[in-house]
């Protein structure tokens, strides 16, 4: 079931419920992966938030239901590095996704997505880019299900000797 969603622009307003979000991204990562991650509360202050909003790289749209911001992403516009070996590419990088768990399976995260699209054709970037875990099963079998993956890239741990 779709409900009506706004898609709208984050506002310095809306920092405490981005960086609720941020917390609870970054416990799932503590979580799935110790070996690279650090259990910390220091993660997104209102001076980095607000420079991302002031941003001409970032993008960073939120989804509200009935007024009320359920959903957000924070994407990041990135060129190619230079390296003979690759061709000139604009991107757009999805830094965060998060949506309130008792808004998920219900279109908010393909709105948000959808959203993204609609920013990188208008802009002419070439792809989105994201990076989502293996453990993070909800989000791995929503890009899964929904989107083209046009490459995958692996980790493996080193076993002990």
């Amino acid at each position: 079931m779709t409900e009506s969603i706004q898609i709208t622009e984050l506002s310095m307003k809306d920092y405490e419920f981005v960086n609720r979000a941020y917390h609870v991204l970054h416990k799932e990562h503590v979580n799935g992966r110790p070996d690279i991650y650090v259990d910390t509360e220091e993660l997104l202050t209102r001076e980095e938030y607000q420079e991302i909003l002031e941003s001409d790289e970032y993008v960073a749209v939120g989804a509200k239901a009935c007024e009320k911001l359920v959903g957000a992403v924070i994407a990041k516009r990135k060129e190619t590095p230079v390296n003979p070996m690759l061709k000139k590419n604009h991107t757009l990088y999805i830094d965060a996704v998060y949506v309130m768990e008792d808004y998920r399976r219900r279109g908010v995260g393909k709105q948000l997505y959808a959203c993204m699209e609609t920013l990188a054709k208008k802009e002419k970037l070439k792809r989105i880019d994201l990076k989502v875990w293996s453990f993070n099963r909800e989000a791995y079998a929503f890009y899964t299900v929904s989107y083209t993956h046009l490459s995958c890239r692996r980790s493996y741990a080193c076993r002990s000797r």
